[in-house]
């Protein structure tokens, strides 16, 4: 999905609700993705791309949606967008820490 939204011009949120869910049988946190037009920021997802999106999913369901106490949504990227010239990467316990002191 995340592919397929910037191919299309989109950019890819992850989005998260809070909600009152407990009360009316809803699960109290929900999670998902949605592609937004490339002009949309942040607040423009959390405010209303996100809402509309809640709506329909609920409406689908044939259910109200329940009272949401906050949204939050981070855009995602790709790997591929990132410039990364060096990574030290390890477990714990491998020596990764040691390895980072002595570069």
């Amino acid at each position: 999905q995340h592919r397929s939204c910037l191919v299309n011009g989109g950019r890819y949120w992850r989005m998260f609700a809070e909600t009152q869910g407990w009360a009316r049988g809803y699960a109290e946190f929900l999670s998902g993705g949605v592609c937004a037009p490339w002009i949309c920021d942040h607040v423009a997802v959390e405010a209303v791309i996100m809402l509309r999106y809640l709506e329909h999913f609920f409406h689908a369901l044939g259910k109200a949606m329940p009272l949401i106490r906050q949204l939050r949504a981070e855009e995602l990227s790709s790997w591929s967008e990132v410039a990364i010239d060096f990574v030290l990467a390890g477990v714990w316990g491998c020596g990764t820490v040691a390895l980072f002191k002595n570069l």
